[in-house]
């Protein structure tokens, strides 16, 4: 019998792939960079390690990933703080639907635990878990 569901945050409740791919490319562009969105996209959920190896691999040694990592946080705070940030279609109406019919809900994210909870109340969804694990 099913008891709980786990969920990811980003990309499944929250529309947030998308600033974090414009974001990435935004800020590598910054720096001089050539990202595009498949190579935002090819580091998605990736440890740093990981993350460093794959772009400097594309872009070359110079690539400087904290630099470039931090502006992308800049300027995805800037225009979240601005614009707000969207929910998944149909993320309220499956989150009511389990709480209502008794199930434990908890997120599990990579994103910071002050920032998933801040998104996740700016949408009014935050309330509907009983547990954010970051």
């Amino acid at each position: 019998m099913i008891k709980g569901v786990l969920s990811d945050m980003d990309g499944v409740i929250l529309d947030s792939e998308k600033l974090y791919v414009r974001f990435w490319c935004e800020a590598a562009q910054f720096y001089g960079f050539p990202m595009q969105r498949e190579h935002a996209l090819s580091i998605r959920s990736m440890a740093r390690k990981f993350a460093v190896e794959r772009l400097q691999g594309y872009f070359g040694d110079s690539f400087d990933y904290d630099a470039v990592r931090n502006k992308r946080i800049e300027l995805m705070d800037a225009y979240v703080s601005e614009h707000g940030i969207e929910a998944k279609p149909g993320a309220e109406k499956l989150l009511r639907y389990l709480k209502d019919n008794g199930y434990r809900v908890a997120l599990a994210t990579a994103t910071a635990a002050d920032k998933a909870s801040d998104y996740l109340e700016r949408v009014g969804l935050l309330g509907y878990f009983d547990a954010v694990v970051s």
